[in-house]
Order: C-alpha cells, then structure tokens, then sequence
C-alpha cells in the first residue's frame, strides 16, 4: 500500500516490489506505478485520450486518480474497449466500431454502406513502444496472460480485474486482430473459477482457432525507435556487473543516458 499526495491509498493486487520498471509493472499487473503514473499526467489528461479512444461513459466523478486501476462509475463497454486497444494495433489510428461494412441486393447494387471515423490518437512509434510494453504480460516469467501465446505470431494483451473479483477481462491484439473478452454477472457477484481468468481462457481458445493457419507475423518496428539495454534493477543503462539486463524502446531521444551506479 502507498500514500499518495491527495490521501488515496491504492494497493498491488499482489505483493509490492518496490521500485520496478514500467514493463515489468505491466507484466504482472501491479497497479501502484499507474497509479503514480496518472498522478503525474493527471486524469484530466488520460481522460482527454479516452474519449479520443472513442470511450463514451466518462463522467466528471472519474476525474480522479480511480481511473488509473479501471474505476469508472458507468464503466466501459467491451466494443468501446475494443475500439480503443485495436487503436494501438492500429499503430495509433482510432476507427470507430461497427457491426455491417455493407448492405447490398442480389444485383450487388449498395443500398447502405458503414461510414467509419478514422483520426490518428498517436504516432506509430508510440503505438509500437505501447505494442512491446504489452506484449510483457504474454511473454514476460511473471506474465499474466502466457496462456495466451500464439506460436510464431505476436500478441498484445493486458488482464483485468475490478474489486472482490466482480468482472474478469482479457484485453489484446496480435497483428491480425483485436479481441476483448468479458466475464461478469448482470448483478455483481464474486466469480470463483480455480484460481484462473475465464475471460483470458476465452479469448485465448477463440484467438488460437482464429489464427489457426495464419503466416507467421510480428509486430513492425519503425524506423524511429532507439534501443538500450537497461538494468532491470534501475531502469538506467546496464553495465557489466548488472545481473538483470533486457533490451528497451524508447521514442527517440527519450533512452536513458546515465548508467547504472549499483
């Protein structure tokens, strides 16, 4: 549990591990660093990309630092959730959502045809470092969501889990689709499954038949992007005597430039 300035005490879902990077955050859930993230940012500027993200149910009570672990008064829907995670996919394009691309007769002459909003919410680069970063809970040793690996094509994809374990969701995208998956009771009632997350075993079973058969595909890197080995303990660049070293990206100009002294 950690203070923060305006009193609000959130806790990790799971034990707390200190200072730790922001994909290892992710790779396991934990949820004090978005907490402090939003607190830095604000909610008024995540709220601001929400709605850009075609998220409709925002009120003003969410304007508070709730809204970094999912607490929002009306919720979010599981199609404007996943308009907004194929906006990432998308490298960093919304299109609003719909049900029909087209309406036609046997002649094949169009009597409606869907008119979808395309606006760009961020670059490509951000949308590709937002790619690898959730791609940690898949692939990471303390992953959330490993059950959801797909052999030789890349997946995205971020569990979720509202308090008393009311709702379930599973969250994610490989390069050929976006999928997001709810479980959840009409009224609020504590779901028990042996200990897993049904919503991620749905996706997982659906996803898999999906890209059954599919080429192998992986995310596209931009051009843009910087690399740096960074010392998992710091979050600085690693030396030689660092124990724990991953491979990072970063927007340009944005890598570290001070190296590890522990």
């Amino acid at each position: 549990m950690m203070e923060l300035k305006n009193g609000y005490t959130p806790t990790n879902y799971n034990d707390y591990l200190g200072e730790i990077t922001l994909r290892r955050a992710i790779e396991s859930s934990q949820n004090i660093p978005f907490v402090k993230i939003m607190e830095e940012l604000t909610p008024k500027s995540s709220i601001k990309y929400m709605k850009k993200l075609g998220i409709t149910t925002l009120t003003k009570e969410d304007d508070n630092l709730n809204l970094a672990l999912g607490g929002l008064q009306k919720g979010i829907s599981p199609i404007e959730m996943c308009s907004a995670y194929s906006s990432i996919a998308n490298d960093g394009t919304y299109i609003s959502p719909t049900f029909y691309t087209k309406i036609e007769t046997q002649n094949h002459n169009i009597i409606l045809k869907s008119k979808q909003k395309k606006k760009q919410v961020f670059s490509k680069d951000v949308a590709f470092i937002m790619k690898s970063l959730l791609s940690q809970p898949v692939n990471g040793t303390y992953g959330t969501a490993t059950y959801c690996k797909i052999n030789k094509i890349d997946v995205a994809a971020k569990t979720g889990t509202t308090n008393e374990d009311y709702d379930r969701w599973l969250c994610g995208f490989t390069p050929y689709y976006t999928a997001v998956t709810w479980f959840g009771y009409d009224f609020n009632e504590t779901i028990h499954f042996n200990g897993q997350n049904p919503a991620g075993l749905i996706w997982s079973n659906i996803m898999k038949q999906i890209h059954y058969n599919l080429k192998s595909k992986s995310f596209e890197e931009p051009s843009n992007i910087q690399k740096a080995t960074i010392c998992a303990e710091t979050g600085l660049l690693a030396n030689k005597s660092c124990k724990k070293q991953y491979v990072e990206y970063f927007l340009k100009d944005t890598a570290p430039t001070t190296y590890c002294n522990k």
